[in-house]
């Protein structure tokens, strides 16, 4: 089996601010199926949010899907990821906003 290189990226979850709370889940393509990926790590950040990373692997398609909580209304983002060359790219996405994530 060939070892693929992995890209590690980051989303937040929790209290953005006095205002704002986020949820945000990061699913794998797998046999036409969606699968939850598993975090490698977390860290609490300001307002005590969680930062949460994952690793991806090159050639994956991913989708993370986020629900943000403003105002008492909810907001909801869908974004179909791929990565290639070490990069994550945002193939497409859909809905109130396009949900949010860092490299490492």
């Amino acid at each position: 089996m060939e070892n693929k290189k992995t890209v590690k990226i980051g989303v937040t979850t929790g209290r953005l601010n006095k205002r704002i709370t986020i949820q945000s889940k990061l699913f794998r393509f797998s046999e036409g199926r969606e699968e939850e990926l598993e975090p490698i790590e977390t860290s609490v950040e300001k307002w005590n949010n969680e930062r949460i990373y994952y690793n991806l692997l090159e050639g994956e398609k991913c989708c993370i899907r986020s629900i943000m909580v403003k105002n008492g209304g909810k907001l909801y983002g869908t974004a179909i990821l791929k990565v290639e060359s070490g990069k994550v790219n945002i193939e497409e996405w859909e809905g109130n906003f396009c949900p949010k994530f860092i490299i490492y």
